[in-house]
């Protein structure tokens, strides 16, 4: 992720030139839109790539509210109402799934998901219960 951490040092360079709307506007549309680009398929991904992206998160966090390398970074990502990476990640596929059962989701992408229909019937599937 050499790519997050040079823009970040760089916006970090320009930051005293910038206002805040600017730089919040800046990281969102550079940083953060790559981290969410495909996040449906960074679910399996292993705990050590999701620090690592979760720390380009927390440094993009930083830049926008000017905050010092060592002070506490959750209570910046709520400010900010970004939820963790992690989360992110599962949220964004919640809402794909939803999208898909409410028909409402792009054609190309509704027909690359299938609804799983059981070969038994089941208790939960069953009105009375």
């Amino acid at each position: 992720m050499t790519w997050a951490s040079n823009l970040g040092r760089r916006i970090g360079c320009i930051r005293p030139y910038l206002s805040d709307k600017a730089t919040s506007c800046l990281v969102n549309s550079i940083i953060t839109s790559r981290l969410d680009f495909c996040n449906s398929s960074l679910t399996g991904i292993t705990t050590d790539q999701l620090n690592r992206l979760q720390r380009i998160q927390n440094c993009a966090a930083r830049l926008i509210m000017k905050k010092r390398k060592y002070e506490h970074i959750t209570p910046v990502i709520y400010e900010l109402h970004w939820l963790p990476l992690e989360f992110r990640i599962q949220y964004k596929l919640a809402v794909l799934a939803f999208r898909h059962f409410e028909d409402t989701l792009p054609t190309y992408l509704s027909a690359t998901l299938c609804t799983y229909k059981p070969t038994r019937s089941l208790r939960s599937s069953m009105k009375d219960y």
